[in-house]
């Protein structure tokens, strides 16, 4: 009788676990249609708000279109009303006389002639300029192409590298790009003023934009407002801001993804600024080749649990395709454009990468404006 009790309980048993791998099976199959219904709906969004943009820039060049064809319809009525109303009043006044002295030359009208000729063409060829532009030349430019707050525009020091952009913001504190900087530091860390720690990526879209002038000066204002900051570089192609100013570690970013050093073994802290860093001891293709936001978000953690502000700098989002992982791991990202050098087509290029992968954009920094722009 036990051995027959066992049998009962043990068929009971199969029959409760076979029940158990079919609800199972039915879970994991309503699980993968529902990730499959996501990502066909995440499409039809994206496709939906391309389709919004395109829709919207038609509609602007139709109503420009009506509005210079009203206009030439308005002028052609006017044109054909005065046709309509001259009447031939011709008479003679006087006989002709001959000329007893030259007419021409004269000079100072034609000197005036001249010079409205001139005028004109100057005028003719700045408007041209003006309306064919590929560049940005000012932060209205900016707002109105991008849809994006300019948070900060940024004058042409001209200096050679971060170093000497850091010296001048040391010698002269409140100078006009000391300022402005000042003003971005300010917009960054409003952003969530009851936040205990912030990070920000500083992306471009083509090299040699100032991603780490910018990225360098933001950690130094903050330092200079009380907050402990770090500057992470991110581009593990070059070895970059640590080849720049001179700044070597035994130990870098790539070291502490492949569980080589721990955070703490690969911060370097330089003698002469208030901020630490965490610099590329040397160029990591490889790494670079497989780095992943899931590998990189847990490292910007664990720095925001020391650093009040952790900056980091990615590669430009056009060059390297591993930017995008980099920006998925910040909080926030701060685009930097250079003033009449970026292509326009080269910055909608890289702002709508940004926004197909969510990734918040707090605003654009202009950078190496000319004096008096």
């Amino acid at each position: 009788d036990q051995e027959q009790v066992d049998k009962e309980m043990s068929a009971e048993v199969q029959r409760i676990l076979q029940k158990l791998r079919g609800e199972f099976e039915v879970a994991r199959l309503s699980e993968q249609s529902l990730g499959e219904t996501i990502m066909r709906m995440e499409e039809r969004v994206v496709a939906i708000s391309r389709g919004e943009i395109s829709l919207r820039q038609l509609e602007r060049e139709a109503q420009t279109a009506r509005q210079t064809y009203e206009a030439l319809l308005s002028r052609l009525t006017d044109t054909r009303t005065q046709e309509r109303m001259q009447t031939s009043e011709a008479r003679m006044i006087e006989r002709a006389t001959l000329p007893v002295t030259p007419n021409a030359p004269r000079p100072k009208l034609m000197a005036a002639l001249a010079g409205s000729v001139v005028f004109a063409v100057v005028a003719v060829a700045v408007f041209l300029t003006e309306m064919t532009a590929t560049t940005f030349r000012s932060a209205g430019e900016v707002r109105s192409e991008t849809g994006l707050p300019v948070l900060a525009a940024l004058p042409d020091g001209r200096w050679d590298g971060p170093r000497a952009c850091l010296d001048a913001l040391r010698d002269d504190p409140y100078a006009p790009f000391s300022e402005a900087m000042r003003k971005l530091r300010t917009r960054l860390m409003m952003r969530d003023e009851y936040a205990i720690s912030t990070s920000a990526v500083v992306l471009s879209s083509i090299p040699g934009e100032g991603r780490s002038t910018v990225a360098l000066a933001l950690a130094d204002m903050a330092v200079r407002a009380g907050r402990s900051a770090i500057v992470v570089d991110c581009d593990l192609r070059e070895m970059g801001i640590g080849q720049q100013m001179g700044w070597w570690a035994d130990h870098d970013l790539a070291d502490v993804l492949a569980g080589v050093a721990r955070v703490e073994d690969a911060i370097c802290q330089p003698a002469d600024t208030g901020f630490d860093v965490l610099v590329n001891a040397r160029p990591h293709p490889d790494v670079a080749e497989e780095l992943t936001a899931m590998a990189l978000k847990p490292v910007i953690e664990q720095l925001k649990t020391i650093y009040e502000v952790v900056i980091l700098e990615g590669p430009a989002l056009l060059a390297a395709a591993d930017s995008i992982i980099v920006a998925k791991a910040a909080d926030s990202c701060i685009y930097v454009v250079e003033h009449d050098r970026t292509e326009r087509s080269a910055v909608q290029d890289g702002l709508g990468l940004l926004h197909e992968m969510q990734v918040p954009i707090e605003g654009v920094v202009l950078n190496r404006v000319p004096a008096g722009t």
